[in-house]
């Protein structure tokens, strides 16, 4: 269910008593019922951001986020309950307007739900690697870029540890940012001398020093290329630029 849809139920709700109910009865009910939506809309809308949808932030910030949501989701279900209370008071609820405010309380159910079982279970190093990759071919570098930032923020002894810097690389080259790009290319050619990753962060080492004119630099890691992985698909890469250098 939508978030947009409950705004629905003050309209339903309000509409049921406005013939028995006294104009401020029905005044106060309004705003209540118009405070509760705004409170299960911004539950809704932060859901994301604790269960990591934003994951810039690290492992810790992540359980604090999904805790402080927890204790907001709380507070609105506490509302919602009196708000049924005074509903019931009144004595002119029919059942259709139990029916809405029994969606209201499932939403947030749904939320709470979602919330204990990400507190128990935290995002792994392979789901938010995957993420970013998903973000990547989406062109969203920007999110791809926190997204393997945040693996290697939380994650730096982890399997993905090599393959989150190279990305962040192409995130940065993609971007046009090739100083940045560099320094993460260098990362994984220096830190990780045996990951899978090296033969190509070379390569794009050297691309990115192209891109900054800097063709002697380029040439460095081209012939790089060519001397440690001769028989690799960058080295038949590097070998036509360093053709095209001459």
């Amino acid at each position: 269910m939508k978030i947009s849809h409950t705004w629905l139920l003050v309209f339903s709700i309000i509409s049921s008593f406005t013939s028995c109910a006294t104009v401020w009865e029905v005044q106060k009910l309004r705003r209540d019922i118009k405070d509760a939506n705004e409170s299960v809309a911004a539950l809704k809308e932060n859901e994301l951001k604790a269960l990591g949808g934003e994951t810039e932030k690290g492992l810790e910030d992540l359980r604090t986020n999904q805790a402080d949501l927890l204790m907001n989701l709380e507070e609105t279900k506490a509302k919602i309950m009196q708000l049924q209370g005074e509903i019931e008071e009144l004595g002119h609820a029919d059942e259709a307007t139990k029916k809405e405010l029994e969606a209201v309380k499932d939403i947030l159910s749904s939320i709470q739900d979602d919330l204990k079982k990400a507190q128990e279970k935290p995002p792994d190093e392979e789901s938010i690697y995957k993420q970013g990759l998903t973000a990547y071919n989406s062109k969203d570098y920007q999110k791809a870029k926190e997204t393997f930032k945040s693996i290697i923020e939380t994650f730096p002894n982890g399997k993905y540890i090599d393959n989150a810097h190279y990305w962040a690389g192409e995130c940065y080259y993609s971007e046009g940012n090739y100083l940045a790009a560099i320094d993460e290319y260098g990362i994984v050619i220096e830190k990780y001398p045996s990951s899978p990753k090296r033969p190509a962060a070379l390569l794009k080492a050297g691309m990115a020093f192209l891109e900054l004119k800097r063709k002697k630099e380029s040439k460095v890691f081209f012939q790089r290329v060519v001397n440690e992985y001769p028989k690799s698909e960058q080295a038949h890469m590097a070998k036509r630029k360093l053709a095209q250098l001459k």
